[in-house]
């Protein structure tokens, strides 16, 4: 049962439409418990000039949730995380990519990270922080390791002293 947009008419007596706007209600009532259930399609659909498709489809042996612009063609998954070694990361339909990860400085406290996949460009920022509950570790940035749009460094020292150290951190950046 399909949805009809065209029930009921201006001219329409509610008792003679009565049984149209019920399966209308019948059709909208996967949107009404909190999620919409979208079928899954096998392929991309076919949409017309300023139409946009929301649809699920299987990348591998997973749903994933996807986007398609009827005006470009283009085809965005926005629910699968790749994965990698080094950390994850997505791609949002605009073209940022958001990649993440964790690490562990060296025992000289370096440790030179490799995105999970490479930015395209310059135009990306790394946040990184200690994970470790004495605050006595400190990170920062090696001022003479690689940085690029594949890597970067890290430096973990003690707090106190500036001595090198291993210290456990967690990293998020954001690009495209």
């Amino acid at each position: 049962m399909a949805y009809n947009p065209f029930i009921p008419q201006p001219t329409d007596q509610v008792s003679q439409s009565q049984s149209q706007i019920l399966d209308n209600f019948t059709a909208l009532e996967p949107f009404g418990n909190g999620f919409a259930q979208l079928a899954e399609l096998t392929a991309d659909p076919t949409l017309a000039a300023n139409q946009v498709g929301l649809y699920a489809k299987h990348v591998g042996s997973n749903p994933a949730l996807f986007v398609k612009n009827g005006n470009t063609s283009s085809v965005y998954d926005i629910s699968t995380v790749g994965t990698a070694a080094s950390g994850d990361w997505i791609t949002l339909p605009s073209g940022v990519k958001l990649q993440w990860g964790s690490g562990t400085t060296g025992a000289g406290g370096n440790v030179n990270v490799t995105f999970p996949t490479a930015f395209s460009g310059t135009g990306w920022v790394v946040t990184i922080s200690t994970i470790t509950n004495t605050r006595l570790d400190l990170i920062a940035w090696q001022s003479n390791a690689p940085y690029s749009t594949t890597q970067f460094g890290v430096y973990g020292a003690v707090r106190s002293t500036n001595a090198a150290a291993n210290v456990a951190f967690k990293w998020i950046a954001i690009g495209v």
